[in-house]
């Protein structure tokens, strides 16, 4: 699971190569991320886990003024990748952000991790809820996080030839 946690791709995905449920799933991204930010309490670490979270490009629609998360729109006939307004349904270029100068930008429409804490709220009434207004994160879920040590501050030995 520890070679899938940089990269984006869905549970479903991750579930199907590793043979393991999607609790089990959810269960095992929690504990990582909330390991992650024991090691590196600052998050730099936590959010380079990409496994489960979904992420548009993040562009304004010239047609009904829309800004925020664009959809897939698939490939033109010369593979070139389009995007979707979510409200009005226009497709554009994605290389067109480009050449306007807009440099694209991510948003992130999906994680994995807001499943997990509604999931662990079933069987933990009791813990805290983070507001709808933004995304949840594990600290909320987990609050009994403990700083560590940093890897960069543990002196390790001169290897020598």
């Amino acid at each position: 699971m520890i070679p899938l946690l940089s990269r984006q791709m869905s549970l479903l995905q991750a579930r199907k190569r590793l043979g393991r449920t999607q609790k089990a799933m959810l269960t095992w991204l929690l504990a990582f991320r909330k390991y992650l930010l024991e090691l590196d309490p600052t998050g730099r670490w936590e959010a380079k886990v990409r496994l489960g979270v979904r992420i548009a490009p993040q562009a304004q629609c010239l047609r009904c003024g829309f800004e925020g998360g664009f959809l897939s729109g698939g490939f033109d006939p010369q593979r070139r990748r389009r995007i979707r307004c979510p409200q009005c349904g226009r497709s554009r270029l994605l290389d067109v952000l480009q050449e306007e100068g807009q440099a694209y930008k991510g948003v992130v429409m999906h994680d994995a991790i807001d499943t997990a804490v509604r999931q662990r709220r079933k069987y933990f009434p009791k813990a805290k809820s983070p507001p709808v207004a933004r995304a949840a994160q594990v600290a909320e879920a987990m609050p009994t996080v403990q700083p560590r040590r940093l890897l960069h501050d543990v002196a390790l030995p001169k290897r020598t030839l």
